[in-house]
Parts: structure tokens; sequence; C-alpha cells
């Protein structure tokens, strides 16, 4: 607590002559630009001052947090900017502690890992490399049978159609494996990839991958959609 109480007076008084200047002829501090009545000088340090007072009064405790707020920002800058520069210092700050943690936990479970015997590790070019053990592989294929659901098989008949069909899905990033599969059917049904969620081809929709990807529990991620012979497009 002393520590940090004597880091934020560092920060105030650092702040504070900066604010002020020095006048070496009398040994006396003096405010910049008093003689003058510039009315933009005065906002300048009013908004300095009232930056300050608030992040002491929040709680923003680091020195060099304000202080380099303040660098950043540029002196004259607006109370705006000031708290911008501030905000973006503390949220790298928060992001270096996040990875840190992080790091932390990967270490942590690299050597439980080690200790149960499923990985190895050995020294390479580019530091440590990690390898899996014959009981390493075992317990892999023991939670992926466990934790990933099976797909079903990506080949299904083909046959083609006289219309443009036109498929597109929303498919969150947490059902990858499933959107996999379905690009993977698609392509081998003869449908072209315009974009990653929407394909365009000649070719007939099985009724078994309609019946799979409802197994999957997608169905209402897809909309299978048909041009017309007049040119509009129909949901199917």
């Amino acid at each position: 607590m002393v520590f940090v109480f004597l880091e934020t007076v560092t920060a105030v008084v650092l702040l504070y002559l900066t604010i002020v200047g020095y006048n070496s002829s009398n040994m006396k501090l003096q405010i910049h630009g008093a003689s003058s009545s510039s009315s933009s000088s005065l906002k300048a340090k009013g908004s300095l001052s009232l930056f300050v007072l608030e992040a002491l009064c929040e709680g923003a405790m680091r020195a060099s947090d304000l202080l380099g707020a303040f660098l950043d920002a540029g002196y004259g800058a607006s109370y705006g900017k000031l708290r911008y520069e501030l905000s973006r210092r503390e949220a790298v700050r928060a992001l270096h502690q996040r990875n840190a943690r992080a790091m932390q936990r990967y270490h942590r479970l690299l050597y439980q890992l080690k200790r149960a015997g499923l990985v190895v590790s050995r020294p390479s070019s580019k530091g440590t490399a990690f390898s899996l053990t014959p009981r390493g592989r075992d317990k892999l294929g023991k939670l992926r049978a466990m934790l990933l659901p099976a797909s079903p098989p990506a080949a299904y008949t083909k046959e083609e159609s006289a219309r443009w069909i036109i498929v597109m899905f929303d498919i969150p990033e947490s059902e990858r494996k499933k959107r996999d599969w379905l690009r993977s059917v698609l392509g081998r049904l003869g449908f072209t990839m315009k974009q990653k969620s929407v394909f365009i081809g000649k070719a007939k929709i099985p009724e078994q991958f309609l019946e799979d990807m409802r197994k999957l529990g997608i169905f209402d991620n897809v909309h299978i959609l048909e041009v017309t012979k007049k040119g509009s497009i129909e949901e199917m």
C-alpha cells in the first residue's frame, strides 16, 4: 500500500509540474500562461486537472498509466483524448495479464499430461517440442469418441437438377466439425462455393442428406433456395 501511494504521489507531482512552469530567476513556481488571458490554455489545464483527479478517484493508481496517457495524448489534449489514452493503456495491461495467466495454465496442463505419461517433450531448433505417447494416442481416441459426435458419411447419390439451387447456412464456430462436413457434402454433390457459407449448383438435394442434417441438429441453420424458370427464388 505504501508503494502504491508513493507511485500515486509521483504521478500527481510530475503532472502538476507539467501544468505549471518553473521560474529559475526567483525559484518560484509560476503557472504557464498566467500573464495571458487565453481561454484555450485555461481550458486545456482544466481538462488535465479533471482527468488526473477523476483517474485517482476511480482508483487508477499507476504512475506509468497516468503519465504515459498524458505524454501520448500530448499537452493541450482534450479531456476525451486523455481518457481514451488511459483506457487504452489499461486495456493493454489487462491483456498482458490475461495472456500471462493463460500461459501459466498452459504450462500447468502440459506438466500434468507429461506426468500422466500422455506426452513427451524433446528439444528442437524452435524450443521444446511435444508429441503424444502410445498411451496419449489411446486417450485421444477415447476422448474423440466420447466428446465428438460421429458425422454421417459425406457421400450421397449425385443427381443433376434442371434448376439452380442455392444453399446458404449459418453454423457457429462451436459446431465447426458439422460445418466442415456440410461443405464437404455440398462439394461432392457438385455445388460451387461462392462464399464460405454460400454454395450454388445444379444438383438435387438428397432426402437422406436432409435427414442427416436434422440428426446433427443443423437443419434450421441451413436455407435451400431454388431459382425458378421465371427467374424468381423460392425456398425449398
